[in-house]
């Protein structure tokens, strides 16, 4: 099939992607080597006899991580972590268009769902022998398969350390059965082919969060340092929500290693290593959600966390704020190093990565004030915050030495208590300096400067007041003027 149609959404920089990105897409079959998918240059109309067809881009099959999906005339195809399909360059997924002319079919839609089930095809086919390979169906079946969406197919030595059947997840959203081995962390979403794998050096740590107006409910986010796929998604982070469901002694929840002994060897841990170092046990009664984060603490070796903040906690006793970031509604939870918006999509702002913070009252009701982060050159804003979360936000941000910008109800920046006192001082500053010599000596002369002091610093408040009050002026008139001209420049287009 050859793919006609030029395209430029491959930027042309050098050692990044090929300039020529369009040829002849094929699925090359082999029984001898591996299969592939490749798109290949196509001849020139002119000197088409010396031309001789190279590769543009060769993708294993055993690279791709899920089937592809057909939209409309694109079709992506998902690569799993640390595959290097196009010189030394890593991609996470490649996109390809069918052309509106395509030799051979009358219309895109029949070309390209003549390509994705060709490519869905030989993905199954691949699938089907690495269950062959290790056993048929069952738990090696299902470990051969999350190798698919990780960067090593399967370790020798892999053994499964839990199993939880039914796992409710908030992002991505559905019902999955949760399968930890001593290498990764792998869910089964129910009555569906996809396979979330992660192993564990890809996993930063864990914060256990209380739900919002919620009785018992809790919420395990697992922080990762790469995306993971899911069906044709990428998620940055995976939120785990727990019921308020506890276990007790009589009823434990049941580890697949039956001894303490086992789980040290298994995870590689020392004979003498205590329960607090690896709080994993054969057998543990609790809340559920406590049980799932002592296993994937021990077998991650990744730090657990509160999803709360000690610091914040001195300002305001609840962890988080309600609030919209662009058309999702969540919360804004103070963590121990981070700010963390759950629950779609979850994302996590380190306070080492945040340049400045901006409370901005000037777009906002009475009732309620946004939350602007800068964090490297990007801004986030989250809106509809109530207004009773301001003052603790604030203070907790200025404790730790967050830079703060606060935009009043006129947009105006409202100086902030040591910027306030700064002035103070530069004004009896300034009054000292312009004193004769500073030795008056009667009571009168005392309270006559006293009250030469405080008219200064009235008419310097009230000046710059003044001054913030003429620009917000000046500032809105030129934005009216900017609409106007907009508005008017519309209509005649219009015309």
């Amino acid at each position: 099939m050859v793919l006609h149609k030029k395209s430029s959404s491959f930027p042309q920089r050098p050692m990044a992607l090929p300039v020529e990105n369009w040829g002849e897409f094929k699925v090359t079959r082999d029984d001898k080597t591996e299969n592939k998918i490749s798109l290949s240059s196509v001849p020139p109309q002119k000197n088409a006899s010396n031309f001789i067809p190279k590769d543009i881009i060769s993708i294993p099959v055993s690279k791709i991580a899920t089937e592809p999906v057909l939209a409309s005339n694109t079709f992506t195809v998902q690569l799993r972590p640390g595959s290097s399909v196009c010189g030394n360059l890593e991609l996470q997924s490649v996109r390809f268009q069918v052309p509106d002319t395509t030799i051979g079919y009358e219309q895109t839609q029949e070309a390209g769902k003549a390509l994705v089930g060709d490519i869905r095809d030989s993905v199954s086919q691949h699938q089907k022998g690495l269950i062959e390979k290790h056993g048929g169906a069952g738990l090696d079946a299902t470990l051969a398969l999350a190798g698919l969406t990780s960067e090593k197919e399967h370790h020798a030595d892999e053994k499964t350390v839990a199993i939880f059947e039914d796992v409710n997840l908030h992002y991505p959203n559905g019902r999955f059965k949760m399968i930890i081995t001593n290498y990764k962390l792998i869910l089964e979403q129910n009555n569906t082919s996809n396979i979330v794998s992660v192993p564990f050096p890809q996993m930063h740590n864990i914060y256990l969060c209380n739900v919002f107006h919620s009785e018992g409910e809790q919420l395990i986010v697992l922080i990762l340092k790469k995306p993971v796929v899911c069906g044709n998604t990428f998620y940055n982070h995976l939120v785990i929500r727990c019921a308020d469901l506890e276990l007790d002694a009589e009823h434990p929840w049941k580890a697949e290693l039956s001894t303490r002994e086992d789980i040290l060897t298994t995870l590689k841990y020392d004979a003498s290593t205590s329960l607090k170092d690896c709080p994993l046990e054969p057998e543990m009664s609790g809340k559920i959600s406590s049980i799932i984060v002592r296993t994937i603490k021990a077998a991650a070796k990744v730090p657990a966390f509160p999803g709360s903040n000690k610091e914040y906690a001195k300002f305001n006793p609840a962890s988080c704020v309600a609030t919209w970031l662009k058309s999702k509604e969540g919360f804004l939870y103070v963590v121990s190093d981070g700010l963390l918006f759950l629950t779609n999509p979850a994302m996590m702002f380190r306070f080492d990565t945040i340049s400045s913070v901006e409370v901005d009252e000037s777009q906002s009701t009475d009732r309620f004030f946004q939350l602007v982060l800068h964090v490297e050159n990007v801004k986030h804003v989250f809106k509809s915050i109530d207004r009773k979360e301001k003052e603790p936000l604030l203070s907790f941000f200025r404790e730790i030495n967050l830079s703060v910008n606060h935009l009043n109800a006129f947009g105006e920046d409202e100086l902030s208590s040591d910027e306030e006192e700064e002035s103070d001082e530069d004004a009896d500053e300034e009054y000292s300096e312009g004193s004769d010599d500073g030795s008056l000596d009667d009571d009168d002369e005392d309270e006559e400067g006293e009250k030469k002091k405080k008219d200064k610093k009235r008419k310097r408040s009230k000046s710059r007041h003044s001054d913030k009050k003429k620009k917000h002026r000046k500032d809105k008139k030129h934005k009216k003027d900017k609409k106007h001209k907009r508005d008017k420049k519309h209509k005649r287009e219009e015309y």
